[in-house]
């Protein structure tokens, strides 16, 4: 008992330690806007994305199993793996459905996106405890009618605290990486969100580039009528719009104008078909697609509207 008890106890002290090295890759990575101009260097990137990342691969003592998703990741910049045991997901959907739109539990600092209720003529926003101002069928329309989504609930609900880091999760992410890697925002969602074709990278603010992971979690099987993600294999190495790359990361689709949004946008559709054909996300319970923060994907349309899509997305 006593060394079991040991070896618990350095196995959380080597948590800690990578927990610690990955906050501080996170959020302490230096602030160079007053400078006015960002530096880069591709000696910065992630080894995935520098010369010799192929070699960088054979030269690691790994599992071929591992080799092989390292190996698909530099090649289509995404993975498919499993990484939730599917009771888990049951018990997320009911903490969404039952505790958070059921007001079973108070969640104070939780706001929910692109709400609205039938009488209402547009949508908005409200934190969780306003929701007490509709009625059980009102709340339960909005729940099936809405694509509302919910950020960082992983810092206030514990299910969704300890599934984001999963053991598996965060293994396959510090693989990829190479080094320690964990969850830094947290997205929730019911419905497809039909979300034009986009990239993370243009979104974010991430200083190192491309230092950023997405792992779309499906907490049900995907039905192809539900509005799956897209998304294009082999995109990520179209890597920066030209404009965004000219001071990155203060220039994104954030910080630019309506014009040069819609510019990205059409830019990225067209490069996006000339590299790959289309993939849609089909896949189980459980099943995670992780993906390179410059891979082209969105959400399809949704042909049935009775069909959820519950999900939990992370970066």
């Amino acid at each position: 008992m006593y060394f079991r008890q040991l070896n618990e106890i350095k196995f959380n002290l080597t948590n800690w330690i990578r927990e610690k090295q990955a906050d501080d890759k996170l959020f302490n990575s230096k602030d160079h806007s007053e400078n006015g101009k960002w530096p880069y260097s591709i000696e910065d990137l992630p080894w995935f994305d520098q010369p010799g990342a192929k070699d960088f691969i054979d030269s690691l003592k790994l599992a071929p199993a591992d080799k092989s998703i390292l190996k698909n990741w530099l090649t289509n910049g995404y993975i498919i793996a499993d990484v939730l045991d599917p009771d888990i997901c049951d018990l997320m959907i009911t903490e969404i459905k039952n505790a958070l739109w059921g007001l079973k539990k108070k969640f104070p600092n939780i706001e929910i996106n692109n709400v609205q209720s039938p009488e209402e003529s547009n949508s908005h926003a409200i934190i969780q405890p306003l929701l007490c101002k509709y009625n059980a069928d009102e709340r339960e329309w909005m729940y099936q009618n809405n694509r509302w989504r919910i950020h960082g609930l992983m810092h206030y609900s514990y299910i969704f605290h300890t599934a984001s880091k999963s053991r598996e999760l965060r293994r396959i992410s510090s693989l990829i990486f190479n080094e320690p890697a964990r969850a830094g925002f947290s997205l929730n969602f019911a419905n497809g969100s039909e979300q034009k074709l986009h990239q993370d990278i243009a979104q974010f603010h991430i200083y190192p580039r491309n230092f950023l992971i997405g792992v779309w979690i499906a907490l049900e099987d995907i039905h192809p009528d539900s509005g799956p993600v897209e998304f294009y294999p082999g995109t990520h190495k179209l890597g920066l719009w030209n404009k965004h790359a000219a001071n990155y990361p203060q220039t994104n689709l954030r910080t630019l104008g309506s014009k040069n949004r819609d510019e990205y946008f059409d830019w990225l559709i067209q490069e996006s078909k000339k590299i790959s054909a289309k993939k849609t996300l089909i896949i189980k319970k459980g099943q995670a697609l992780f993906w390179h923060a410059c891979l082209a994907h969105g959400g399809s349309l949704q042909k049935d509207h009775s069909r959820t899509r519950h999900s939990y997305v992370l970066h």
